[in-house]
């Protein structure tokens, strides 16, 4: 017998909550598919309910403010950090976290970043209008050149969220990049004695 805890938490949506579909694997990779329907055939409840009266949280989480610093470093010494700061705000049920992804225009080890926020990360406010910030550290002789916000998302605690683009992110007024200069190791790893 396996069991399973959900929490729903508190501004969720109310209303019935019905299996739309499922499925079960063995340790050989075989696997059963089930429909709503197939449950109900087989005498099996196939909902929940959701009641409260307070309000739920109908609004998506936003990013009100945003800034990259410093927009460009050189890491022809050592490594370098650069901070990510944002103010994110929600209705109701407070922020749960926020991923970015940053890319530039070559391929390769270091031809990416991301930063993350979560709880953990918020410097001032609340989880409904909260300051957070975190930081990339780019390596010494990391790719160069500059890195632009590919995209991003921002997860409130029910579970609602915004995805933005790079555009977005211009069209909002934010700095969507960072500039990487200095030496870059361009060369892979050699073998060059091997005994067995």
């Amino acid at each position: 017998v396996s069991q399973s805890r959900y929490a729903v938490p508190r501004y969720a949506a109310t209303g019935t909550f019905t299996l739309t579909n499922g499925y079960v694997n063995d340790t050989v990779g075989r696997q059963t598919n089930y429909t709503a329907q197939q449950f109900a055939s087989l005498g099996f409840s196939n909902s929940f309910t959701v009641t409260g009266s307070g309000p739920v949280d109908q609004g998506n989480p936003q990013i009100t403010e945003f800034s990259i610093t410093p927009g460009s470093v050189d890491i022809t010494g050592s490594s370098q950090t650069i901070a990510v700061t944002a103010r994110i705000t929600d209705d109701l049920s407070g922020v749960s976290s926020a991923s970015l992804s940053f890319q530039s225009s070559g391929t390769g080890a270091g031809s990416s970043y991301w930063v993350g926020f979560g709880t953990n990360n918020r410097i001032s406010g609340t989880a409904t209008n909260g300051v957070y910030s975190n930081q990339i550290t780019i390596p010494r002789y990391a790719a160069t050149g500059t890195f632009t916000l590919t995209n991003g998302y921002v997860n409130d605690t029910v579970g609602r969220y915004a995805n933005y683009t790079a555009q977005q992110f211009a069209s909002l007024g934010f700095s969507n990049s960072f500039t990487v200069t200095g030496l870059t190791d361009v060369a892979g790893p050699q073998i060059s004695a091997l005994t067995i």
